[in-house]
């Protein structure tokens, strides 16, 4: 039987799309219209799940043509990449499973990761300009979907590893005060190449403003919700992290806090998540969220926050002013 390696691992292909300073590999040009012959108007949606970029077209009927298979599986450009993507694996450049990032890091090391802000695109990449993860804004910023990628043979591109987004961040209202990040799938599932189990909530987060000593500042509760267990997903004990809050320095008459040498630039997006009141000297972060220049921050998270978890809550703070 043919070998279904994009639809049994969840890589159903590599994606091309256009954002603006970033560039991305994947399905070459010539692959759009046959996309365009075989559904025409109906191509536009099933391009969707392909390109992120996708333009109206017009089909004649005698540009159609019959649908062709490869044994079972159709012929089609999300197959044929799935083949490329096995070849990755066979020489050891491919990618892990998207839910890796949702694994807690190991206790003994910290993990310091680039956060790269452009217009409407945040890339996570790793302190050797690697690339990990993306994240694409809709909905006026109230929801980011984000995408595993990694490095592309072209200068600065990415490989996504899924047309369609690992994890989805979204706001419950404009406000944009309650956050919640789930996964397309669980990761027990993932690695037992199970299907059946649905969406799953991995993570809350709620914001407010806090009134300290002369200004008032930005705080956020962060919750990692418990699983009791069930036969496809294993048991979660919860995880709570609060903002670390700054104090007032009435020399200088504005909020400061210490970043260990980590951040050099103010932005009101700074800051530390920590296991406690958030108000006791000595706390450990968890998290540390700095700016170092005016398109990059720096993202530092430790055990137990994964990695998707932090830079969801970096990314939930997009509109701290």
């Amino acid at each position: 039987p043919p070998l279904h390696v994009g639809p049994a691992l969840g890589l159903v292909g590599v994606t091309r799309a256009r954002f603006p300073g970033v560039s991305m590999t994947g399905p070459p040009a010539q692959d759009v219209p046959w996309y365009r012959s075989r559904f025409g108007a109906v191509g536009k949606e099933v391009a969707k799940g392909i390109s992120f970029v996708v333009e109206e077209w017009m089909v004649d009927e005698s540009e159609k043509d019959e649908h062709e298979f490869m044994g079972k599986a159709l012929s089609e450009p999300r197959q044929w990449q799935g083949f490329a993507l096995a070849d990755a694996m066979e020489g050891g450049v491919a990618p892990g499973p998207p839910l890796a990032f949702a694994e807690a890091p190991d206790a003994r090391r910290e993990q310091r990761f680039v956060v790269k802000v452009r217009e409407g695109i945040t890339e996570l990449l790793t302190a050797a300009s690697e690339p990990m993860m993306m994240a694409k804004s809709y909905d006026d910023g109230t929801r980011f979907d984000i995408f595993t990628v990694g490095p592309a043979a072209e200068p600065n591109g990415v490989v996504m590893t899924s047309a369609t987004p690992a994890f989805t961040l979204r706001a419950s209202s404009r406000a944009r005060t309650e956050w919640k990040l789930s996964s397309a799938r669980c990761a027990a599932c993932e690695v037992r190449a199970r299907r059946h189990c649905g969406r799953r909530e991995i993570m809350q987060m709620t914001h407010y403003r806090e009134a300290m000593g002369g200004g008032q500042a930005w705080c956020m509760d962060v919750t990692l919700p418990a699983s009791s267990g069930d036969d496809c997903c294993e048991a979660m004990t919860p995880v709570r992290l609060t903002l670390r809050r700054p104090r007032w320095n009435f020399e200088r008459k504005t909020l400061a806090l210490n970043f260990y040498g980590r951040c050099s630039k103010a932005s009101a997006r700074n800051f530390q998540l920590v296991e406690g009141s958030g108000t006791t000297r000595g706390e450990k972060h968890k998290l540390l969220f700095g700016k170092v220049a005016d398109d990059a921050f720096v993202l530092d998270h430790s055990f137990p926050l994964p990695t998707v978890h932090a830079f969801a809550a970096a990314l939930s703070t997009s509109h701290w002013t």
